[in-house]
C-alpha cells in the first residue's frame, strides 16, 4: 500500500494537530506564520494572539500565550481536531430532517395563529364600526322625523300668524260662536 508523503509546510500543520484547517500549510498566511513563529520561538504579537482567539483555536492560543506546554496542547488541539472535523463532516441525519420540519410547521402554525387573531381583531373593529354607522342611522331617521314633525307645526304657526295679522281673528282653533 503505498503511504502518503507530506510536503513540510503540511507536516507542520499536521504536527499542530491544524492540517485539516485550510491555510495552515499554506506560507504566508497567518496560521501559518503563527506556526512557523511558536517553531522558531518567537513571540506572537497580540493581534495574531486575537486572530487566533477570534478563530476558535483556543489550544494554540493557550500555547502562543504560555498557558500551556507543548505535552499539554498536543491533548487539547487533537480534541479540537476532532471537534472541528466531526462539525465538518456531519450530513443532516434523518433523525434532524423530522425535527426540521416540525420547528417549520410550529413556525407555520403560529404564523397562522397570528394572521388568525388579526383577521378576527379586523372583524371585530369592523363590526364595531358598522354597529356605530346603524346607531348612527337609526338616530339619524329618529331626528329626521322629529325635525320634520317641528317643521310642519312651525308651518302651522306661521300660517295662523299670517291669517291673525290678516284678519284679526286667530284661526289656529275652531271656536265656534253662539248669539244669544
Amino acid at each position: 500500500m503505498p503511504t502518503l508523503t507530506l510536503s513540510a509546510p503540511d507536516r507542520l500543520a499536521a504536527e499542530y494537530f491544524l492540517d485539516d484547517v485550510q491555510g495552515a500549510g499554506t506560507p504566508g498566511t497567518h496560521l501559518r506564520t503563527i506556526l512557523e513563529a511558536v517553531v522558531a520561538g518567537r513571540t506572537v504579537s497580540p493581534t495574531r494572539r486575537a486572530f487566533l482567539r477570534g478563530r476558535g483555536y483556543k489550544a494554540l492560543h493557550s500555547l502562543v500565550s504560555g498557558q500551556l506546554e507543548i505535552e499539554t496542547y498536543r491533548v487539547h488541539a487533537k480534541a479540537e481536531q476532532a471537534q472541528r472535523i466531526g462539525v465538518s463532516n456531519q450530513q443532516p441525519s434523518v433523525s434532524t430532517v423530522p425535527n426540521a420540519l416540525e420547528n417549520r410547521l410550529r413556525a407555520v402554525r403560529k404564523e397562522a395563529q397570528e394572521m388568525a387573531a388579526r383577521v378576527k381583531i379586523r372583524m371585530i373593529r369592523e363590526k364595531a364600526l358598522n354597529d356605530e354607522r346603524l346607531r348612527n342611522a337609526g338616530t339619524e331617521e329618529k331626528n329626521a322625523a322629529i325635525f320634520d314633525a317641528m317643521e310642519k307645526k312651525e308651518q302651522r304657526r306661521r300660517s295662523a300668524r299670517k291669517l291673525h295679522d290678516l284678519y284679526g281673528q286667530d284661526f289656529s282653533s275652531q271656536r265656534t260662536t253662539t248669539v244669544t
